[in-house]
């Protein structure tokens, strides 16, 4: 999903030239994104809790969960733990910069060099980096067994 009401001053050189150059340009407002979220976590997990994993500690969890967040009392951080969709409204989250550092692998490492990817696509491409992102879980629990 795509976002039309990104702050436009939040963009920098290389979101531009890594990121906003891949959208296929059917963005919709936070409000809907947020709509068509809450209907697809119920299509997968109906009631159940789900565990979402992140590439990094950096603002994917941010960005997401902020489509629930609530400005609260003057407050400028956004509240959103009472807010989030019943399929993720709890702490089971991790990111894999973390589950590396778990697994005494560096969070630098390149994410394509460790999961021996064969993932098509581009690059910083959400869906790319997501299948990416589920080779390297599935490499991190090959190795626990």
């Amino acid at each position: 999903i795509e976002l039309n009401d990104y702050d436009p001053l939040q963009v920098t050189p290389w979101l531009e030239e890594n990121i906003l150059n891949l959208l296929d340009g059917n963005a919709v407002s936070s409000d809907e994104a947020r709509q068509r979220i809450e209907v697809w976590f119920e299509e997968i997990a109906g009631n159940d809790e789900i565990m979402l994993v992140c590439p990094g500690k950096q603002a994917d969890f941010v960005l997401l969960f902020n489509l629930w967040g609530k400005v609260e009392s003057g407050n400028p951080l956004r509240r959103w733990d009472n807010n989030l969709p019943p399929q993720i409204n709890h702490k089971w989250h991790p990111d894999m910069d973390t589950l590396f550092l778990f697994h005494g692998i560096d969070p630098n490492l390149d994410r394509d060099t460790f999961a021996e990817t064969a993932a098509e696509g581009n690059r910083h491409h959400a869906l790319y980096d997501a299948l990416v992102l589920k080779q390297c879980w599935e490499k991190l629990i090959e190795k626990e067994d």
